[in-house]
């Protein structure tokens, strides 16, 4: 992998912890990029490279998870592993499961909890 892209996915991957911790503290109307900045140890500069603001910055992490999960419906039919239907299925729920599992923090933050922490109407 080259230096420079796991650079831009290191600092992309504090911003997003940094949101969702932000997040949980003060609510997403409440934020402001200095707060994420802040909490990630990134300058705003550094922020605004990869996006435009806070809407931004949720409206991208939302789409990529929707993207993995729609890739992962995709390759239900290609694990290569799989011997039988049954197998394929608890292959791809596996698979499934543990990326529901590592995106639990954004997921419930932004879908668990929508009403006590989103004022803006997302």
């Amino acid at each position: 992998m080259h230096q420079k892209d796991l650079r831009v996915r290191r600092i992309r991957a504090k911003i997003k912890r940094a949101l969702i911790d932000t997040i949980n503290e003060k609510g997403f109307g409440n934020l402001t990029v200095s707060d994420i900045t802040e909490r990630a140890g990134i300058n705003r500069g550094t922020f605004y490279i990869h996006y435009k603001g806070k809407q931004d910055l949720l409206n991208q992490l939302e789409e990529n998870v929707y993207a993995d999960i729609i890739k992962l419906f995709h390759e239900n039919g290609t694990i290569s592993s799989a011997t039988s239907y049954e197998d394929l299925n608890e292959q791809f729920f596996q698979k499934f499961s543990a990326y529901i599992y590592g995106e639990r923090d954004f997921i419930l933050v932004t879908n668990g909890r929508k009403p006590p922490y989103f004022s803006e109407g997302i």
